[in-house]
């Protein structure tokens, strides 16, 4: 299965389903055609935390 942030039909046989919210592209003729639109690479990263220097509690009140 091809995971991309487009997926498009590469044959007639290409059927778009679309499943869970995502689009997937089935082949019954060619099972390469196997498609699935949608990956996410900032679902497992961690935030970077501030400086110290800039933390909001030394933040100047305006």
């Amino acid at each position: 299965m091809r995971v991309r942030s487009a997926v498009k039909r590469l044959c007639d046989a290409c059927r778009v389903v679309k499943r869970r919210g995502r689009l997937f592209i089935v082949c019954k003729t060619n099972p390469k055609h196997k498609q699935r639109q949608g990956y996410h690479t900032l679902a497992g990263e961690v935030p970077v935390p501030l400086e110290p220097s800039v933390l909001p509690a030394q933040i100047p009140f305006r």
